[in-house]
């Protein structure tokens, strides 16, 4: 079932941004939430165990200029955070020995605007990166502080995948934005496959999806974002099976952001929509578009 429930949020940005202005910072510790900056002038960091959120890196974020810098940010196997480069010119990696550092990605996929628009961490640790505008899937080795590229074949095409998330068999499932095919990535391999799973409605229009999250049995939800659908990865065939929502909400750029609760109840973050998003799987109709 697909359910939008209202919420309520409060943040006191006015008193974080000015604590960050002129430099505080939170004590530093392991279990902490790192947020990728896209505006932001700083790496939002929460602390897990006092829910104590503060802006850091400021110095570091503001020596990479622009704006809409990162989208996406995932751990990798080091501990680390890897944060996804948008706009930015490098891939960022955070930790509490070294901070926020820089690794470029200039010379592998040149200096576009929109490189990559989600991060998902695959079983043997490395990071990888959806490609937006990119010619290449991303993957970071943070241990090694490298990036490399697969060649995804599809060439320099706007807008292709907008979401990562890791199924259960260990491949990481690209989210589609304008690409016509759900994207598979084996970090081991280092393959890229690109199935056309998508049922027929998904042909006729882009920007279908924005965020993907992995279920507790390893499927991986597509969020919607133009698309009137949620529709959900398998490992088993593999398949798509998608969830008709125009029932319940047929606005453009619905939702943006997914994640899944430990009851196996996917969340997605509204952007345009008035409320929550909320998606059973275990409880979605046995009749579906595939």
């Amino acid at each position: 079932m697909h359910q939008c429930y209202n919420g309520g949020w409060h943040a006191p940005l006015d008193n974080i941004l000015q604590r960050t202005q002129y430099g505080y910072r939170a004590k530093r510790s392991a279990g902490r939430a790192v947020f990728a900056p896209s505006y932001a002038p700083c790496v939002g960091t929460l602390d897990l165990a006092t829910l104590a959120f503060d802006c850091e890196y400021a110095e570091a974020v503001a020596a990479i200029g622009g704006d809409w810098n990162f989208a996406g940010a995932a751990t990798a196997g080091t501990g680390e955070v890897v944060l996804g480069p948008m706009h930015a010119e490098c891939v960022g990696i955070v930790s509490l020995a070294a901070g926020l550092e820089c690794i470029d990605v200039s010379a592998l996929v040149g200096t576009m605007d929109g490189k990559f628009f989600a991060a998902a961490t695959a079983p043997n640790g490395l990071v990888v990166l959806a490609p937006y505008h990119a010619g290449c899937v991303g993957i970071v080795d943070a241990a090694a502080r490298s990036v490399s590229c697969i060649d995804h074949g599809m060439g320099m095409v706007a807008a292709l995948f907008a979401g990562a998330a890791t199924s259960s068999s260990g491949l990481v499932v690209l989210a589609p934005s304008h690409a016509n095919c759900v994207g598979l990535v084996d970090a081991s391999a280092l393959s890229f496959t690109c199935l056309d799973l998508l049922p027929s409605w998904a042909d006729n229009g882009g920007d279908l999806f924005r965020s993907a999250a992995a279920t507790p049995s390893g499927e991986v939800v597509f969020s919607p974002y133009m698309a009137d659908a949620v529709c959900v990865y398998s490992d088993l065939g593999p398949s798509v099976s998608c969830v008709d929502i125009s029932s319940t909400l047929t606005m453009n750029d619905k939702f943006i952001g997914a994640a899944a609760s430990l009851s196996g109840v996917l969340v997605f973050s509204p952007l345009n929509a008035d409320c929550f998003g909320e998606f059973d799987p275990a409880t979605r109709p046995s009749s579906v578009t595939t």
